[in-house]
């Protein structure tokens, strides 16, 4: 499963009940004013992270 969810829930709680209780992915939004995660996301090499090549139920 795969959640996606506004600015509002970009929250570290959050990420952690989808990933670890659910056993989900999650998209969330991330604006301005989280100025320290949006810098650590501009920060990071994408190619570290390639597209998962797992079949989507």
């Amino acid at each position: 499963m795969t959640v996606t969810a506004d600015a509002l829930h970009t929250q570290r709680k959050t990420a952690g009940f989808i990933v670890m209780e659910k056993e989900a992915h999650y998209f969330f939004t991330v604006k301005d004013n989280q100025s320290t995660l949006k810098q650590d996301i501009e920060a990071l090499s994408w190619e570290a992270f390639p597209p998962s090549t797992q079949n989507s139920r």
